[in-house]
């Protein structure tokens, strides 16, 4: 194809030899190639070691296979192996099958009317044997839009001396209120070993679970996940400075942070004082710090959080590391 000027200023295109001249060297939007068998007996068994497309992909090449494929057929086949594995039973009936083949520690319940699971826990007998021998902290973490059924994911971590976590227990739950946290956590408790009970519990503030907490381990301290707290702060201060997220940064590293790592009582009282002060033409603020976070003072605040044996964990999150 040659381009030439024509006297006008403008340029026309004529097309001389309108083949490649070459083989291609992306092959993407010219179809998928069917995996042979040799690729596709690899694929499964890679899969079932739970080695990543990405290095199934790159184990095909290094033995002169694969070489037309793509990472999107990795994850068809292994897609298609997993149809293939759980035949007619639904996704929810396989896993069960799956844990109890495993040996698993599970539970769950069903609704009466439909008898579709609405709660499902389970634990590897070597995150049991872990938290026999590391039952201090518990770290209990919800995530969300996790799976396709839109359920909440509950995450149970514990904690070992030296700074490693460990996950105790995972749980799919339908609500997040009383009834369904209590249920998890009268599971939870049954893990533990006899007469053994945390030093700590570690949550955010889902108003459910402090209720559901009170019920089921009533002696044991509980406290709320300080980085998702200066989170809230933060965003609030924000919005009551005029929506300056400058301003809102700074009262939490400023004058809020003062008042959490108050180190005793007399402290406390003394620097809330002074922040109340400072920010007295600001009520809705103070109001947002009084109802919504500092009636829970003792759960959070060092004054009251350094007394409770927690490892140095206040906060819900592996990736970070708050001290308290």
């Amino acid at each position: 194809m040659v381009g030439r000027r024509r006297l006008d200023d403008r340029w026309e295109l004529r097309t001389v030899y309108g083949k490649h001249n070459h083989h291609p060297i992306y092959t993407s939007g010219h179809g998928l190639s069917a995996l042979n068998e040799a690729e596709s007996k690899i694929i499964k068994d890679l899969s079932q070691s739970h080695v990543p497309p990405k290095k199934i992909l790159a184990n095909l090449r290094k033995n002169g296979l694969g070489l037309d494929a793509y990472s999107k057929q990795i994850y068809n086949e292994k897609a298609k192996l997993r149809r293939l594995a759980r035949g007619d039973r639904t996704v929810m009936q396989y896993l069960i099958e799956l844990l109890e083949e495993h040996n698993y520690y599970k539970w769950f319940r069903t609704d009466e009317t439909t008898h579709a699971v609405i709660d499902l826990m389970w634990a590897h007998p070597l995150s049991v044997e872990l938290l026999s021998k590391f039952p201090y902290v518990i770290l209990l973490d919800s995530t969300y839009k996790t799976n396709q059924y839109k359920l909440p994911l509950l995450e149970i971590v514990g904690v070992t001396p030296v700074g490693k976590f460990f996950t105790v227990g995972v749980v799919f739950m339908r609500h997040e209120n009383e009834e369904h946290y209590t249920w998890v956590l009268q599971r939870l408790k049954r893990l533990f070993p006899p007469h053994t009970l945390p030093s700590a519990l570690v949550t955010d503030r889902e108003l459910g679970l402090l209720k559901a907490i009170e019920n089921v381990f009533p002696t044991v301290p509980h406290l709320l996940c300080l980085w998702h707290i200066n989170m809230n702060v933060g965003r609030r201060a924000s919005k009551c400075f005029g929506n300056s997220r400058r301003r809102g940064f700074a009262f939490v590293v400023g004058p809020w942070q003062t008042l959490v790592t108050s180190v005793c009582e007399e402290d406390f009282y003394r620097n809330y004082t002074v922040l109340v002060n400072d920010y007295a033409n600001h009520p809705q603020l103070i109001e947002y710090l009084q109802d919504t976070w500092l009636i829970y003072k003792e759960k959070f605040v060092k004054a009251w959080t350094d007394l409770v044996f927690h490892l140095g964990n206040t906060s819900t999150s592996r990736y970070l590391f708050i001290s308290g």
